[in-house]
């Protein structure tokens, strides 16, 4: 399909989908081979190469609380704009920065969920390579997930949220009428929220890694609520959060990486030069706000029981 602006081309797809009669569980496999789309207005070009999903899925207790296995796979995904974002056929001729061009391969996503003892735990994983203008990157992979979620609180704040949503306009817009009908919600859900902190929910970035040149830079990170009991449950909300708030988060990043950043960075003024980059990772290391582990610079932050940690120092007690 084409117009004056630009070309959209889809292969097609096939699909095979198994639906029981309650309409609760689902099986699917879609095969689609190709899509590309170019838009000659703005230069913006975007390349899908074939796409294969999988899901086996139960939503008996509710699609926001569906359980089972997915995974699909995406063999290229390449997105170019050599005239920049925001580039338009209009009369704004203002020049905007090329983007290099992205090539993602070999997308894996998998994806599983479950509900135990009336607890929901969620988890997926992305991984691939790919390149980023001449940068290759040998591995990329981010790992996410949710734990310890209260099934029947979940639902039951899932449902208010539709409800309300439905009824009021809940997220549309900026008007007063909307904005107050947020505001009555929240406080509606307010109990059952806090309710829902008793069984130590945890979510957050299990793993999230690049791999270039044999270097490799590491986050994650979690947020949780942990040893809360029905004492603390009468608690104001922000006396429970910061009582029994858990914070974990953890960075790793190549020295080199920096110093490149840098050196690409300084020469548009947008960072300082490197040797400045690499006086501050000196004052931050002596200081205790990063390590340095070999090659690598990194840094752990710690909240919990009101206290601040960074790299196992504290830093002072917080809602106390």
């Amino acid at each position: 399909m084409s117009n004056s602006g630009g070309q959209m081309t889809w292969q097609g797809a096939q699909l095979r989908m198994d639906v029981n009669a309650a309409r609760t569980q689902v099986r699917y496999d879609l095969t689609m081979p190709g899509f590309d789309l170019n838009d000659t207005r703005t230069g913006l070009t975007m390349k899908m190469g074939k796409l294969t999903a999988k899901a086996d899925m139960d939503s008996s207790a509710g699609w926001f609380l569906a359980t089972g296995k997915t995974e699909g796979r995406l063999d290229t995904l390449e997105f170019a704009a050599p005239k920049g974002l925001g580039a338009s056929a209009g009369d704004d001729d203002t020049p905007r920065k090329p983007l290099p061009t992205v090539l993602l391969q070999g997308i894996d996503l998998v994806g599983g969920a479950s509900i135990k003892d009336g607890l929901y735990a969620s988890e997926g994983t992305l991984k691939g390579a790919g390149k980023i203008g001449a940068t290759k990157i040998d591995k990329f992979e981010l790992t996410s997930g949710a734990r310890r979620i209260h099934a029947a609180g979940y639902k039951k704040l899932a449902d208010a949220w539709i409800q309300s949503s439905a009824a009021n306009g809940c997220g549309k817009g900026g008007s007063k009428a909307s904005q107050a009908a947020m505001s009555a919600l929240a406080d509606q859900l307010a109990p059952d929220l806090k309710a829902m902190a008793k069984y130590g929910p945890e979510a957050g970035i299990d793993k999230m890694l690049v791999e270039i040149d044999g270097k490799r830079a590491e986050l994650s990170y979690s947020v949780s609520m942990a040893g809360v009991t029905d004492e603390d449950l009468q608690s104001p909300g922000t006396a429970l959060l910061l009582k029994r708030g858990v914070l974990k988060a953890n960075a790793r990043l190549p020295m080199q990486w920096l110093e490149k950043l840098a050196e690409t960075g300084a020469e548009s003024g947008q960072t300082p030069p490197p040797e400045t980059v690499a006086l501050l990772v000196t004052q931050g290391e002596q200081s205790g706000f990063v390590k340095r582990d070999g090659d690598d610079v990194t840094a752990q932050v710690e909240f919990s029981d009101g206290n601040l940690k960074v790299n196992g120092k504290p830093l002072g007690g917080l809602g106390k």
